[in-house]
C-alpha cells in the first residue's frame, strides 16, 4: 500500500488514505477514538482496535467535514 500512497501523493487529485487499527470488527459505537497519521495507533495494552461502526462514523465525519486532505489518517481506540 506505500506504493498506491506514492502514487497519490504525486498526483494532483485531492485525496484522504484512512487506515484502520490493526483489528477492525463489528461492535459498539462508543463515538470515542483517537485519530492519528502514518502511525499505527494502540492502547496503554498494546492492543490496535476499532469497531466497523466508529470506522463508519469517522468516515462520514471526514467526507462531511475534509481536516486530512491529501494525506493518510488512522483510527484506533
Amino acid at each position: 500500500m506505500r506504493g498506491v500512497v506514492d502514487s497519490l501523493k504525486a498526483s494532483d487529485v485531492d485525496w484522504t488514505f484512512f487506515s484502520p487499527a490493526m483489528t477492525i470488527k463489528p461492535g459498539t459505537r462508543m463515538g470515542k477514538y483517537r485519530l492519528g497519521t502514518t502511525t499505527l495507533l494502540a492502547d496503554e495494552k498494546g492492543e490496535s482496535r476499532i469497531s466497523v461502526e466508529d470506522y463508519a462514523d469517522a468516515l462520514v465525519n471526514e467526507l462531511e467535514s475534509p481536516a486530512h486532505s491529501r494525506s493518510q489518517m488512522t483510527i484506533a481506540y
